[in-house]
């Protein structure tokens, strides 16, 4: 019953912490129709790929896409019954 009343606030935090007016980010952009403004982003990866900054392995089980908000990263995941809520800074 936890997660059920978890989700929804989940959202409602990520909704309010994301604004139109700082460099946040969200899904599908600062507007949700997924045109986004950026410039200067590569035509092609390089042969390696990009390079790898940082990661994290024990996000549980599940699909989340991240919000960036306040130089902050927050994303989810599930272990077992409880869904859990990471927050990152920017360099991981």
């Amino acid at each position: 019953m936890k997660k059920y009343f978890f989700i929804p606030l989940l959202f409602c935090v990520m909704y309010l912490g994301c604004d139109n007016t700082s460099k946040n980010w969200q899904w599908r952009g600062v507007n949700r129709d997924g045109k986004y403004a950026e410039t200067g982003l590569l035509k092609q990866w390089p042969a390696d790929g990009p390079q790898l900054l940082w990661k994290f392995e024990r996000l549980g089980d599940g699909h989340t896409s991240v919000a960036i908000s306040d130089n902050k990263i927050y994303a989810t995941g599930l272990y077992g019954d409880n869904l859990m809520l990471f927050v990152f800074d920017m360099t991981g």
